[in-house]
């Protein structure tokens, strides 16, 4: 099994008009020159390179908004994925 450390760009969107309005998290794989993804056979060792991205993107999202904001264009985040990297939610949600 390999380990993949990948950046996501994360932001809000709006969901429906519904109960006055609703809103959902997404997530999306981007590549970015200064956090390039990597692959690693060992979760400890995909663990470390997490930690060291993590001190890079505070640079990268210095002066964007909490994707609570509405002046927010997204925010960069990385994870660790057991394979290829997915973004979420799978589906749109829908208001029920």
């Amino acid at each position: 099994m390999t380990y993949t450390v990948a950046v996501l760009h994360e932001d809000r969107a709006f969901g429906g008009r519904e109960e006055g309005g609703w809103y959902y998290d997404y997530g999306y794989p981007v590549r970015l020159a200064e956090v390039p993804q990597r692959r690693f056979k060992t979760r400890q060792k995909a663990w470390g390179y997490l930690q060291k991205t993590r001190r890079q993107l505070i640079h990268i999202n210095h002066n964007r908004p909490e994707i609570s904001s509405v002046l927010s264009e997204g925010r960069y985040r990385t994870y660790i994925f057991s394979g290829k990297p997915t973004g979420y939610p799978d589906h749109r949600p829908r208001y029920c």
